[in-house]
């Protein structure tokens, strides 16, 4: 994950979510370069999940050098590249994910906004909206990594698609997805 601009004059979140498998015994760090500005409301972690792989697991992200066509009516977001699948629920033709079981799941949506342009991105389930991400536009002159996770109740055959508006890219970063059931 790299932030190019100085958000030193302010403070904004910025995440990433990822699937990775990672061998028993095995060390892991997280490791900062640079300035960092971290506050009370706003401090640093690191969040990990030890996951199943017979329970449905998916990380999808954008190839690089894709950049959309910044609709101004809703467009579903696509991930050509599939990571993790471990139930084969994407759908990267019509751009859904289709639950495998009956839970909740986790979902981690990181969208990548073209410089000086502004998105809002949805998860919806069935059509409707379990959370949104929104990026004003700013003076910014590189793109910039949006974030968020939560929490949503899917029903056995439920489709999960991303809707968007507005600017995306992928040149020195990605959007991606992850899902995974919280058993």
């Amino acid at each position: 994950m790299v932030r190019f601009a100085n958000q030193m004059s302010s403070s904004d979140q910025m995440s990433r979510g990822f699937i990775e498998r990672i061998p028993a015994n095995s060390r892991t760090r997280f490791r900062l370069e640079g300035g960092h500005n971290s506050t009370v409301g706003l401090s640093t972690y690191l969040l990990a999940f030890k996951l199943n792989s017979s329970l449905p697991i998916l990380f999808a992200y954008q190839r690089f050098s894709f950049a959309s066509p910044c609709p101004t009516r809703r467009g579903f977001l696509s991930f050509q590249e599939i990571a993790e699948d471990t139930t084969n629920s994407w759908n990267s033709a019509t751009h859904q994910y289709t639950a495998p079981v009956t839970g909740t799941y986790y979902v981690d949506l990181g969208v990548v906004v073209r410089s000086l342009n502004t998105v809002e991105a949805s998860v919806e389930v069935n059509g409707l909206r379990k959370f949104r991400l929104i990026k004003l536009r700013s003076l910014h002159t590189s793109s910039e990594f949006i974030s968020k996770g939560g929490l949503v109740h899917m029903t056995k055959d439920d489709v999960l698609t991303i809707v968007y508006t507005g600017c995306i890219a992928a040149d020195n970063m990605s959007s991606s997805i992850a899902i995974f059931l919280v058993p």
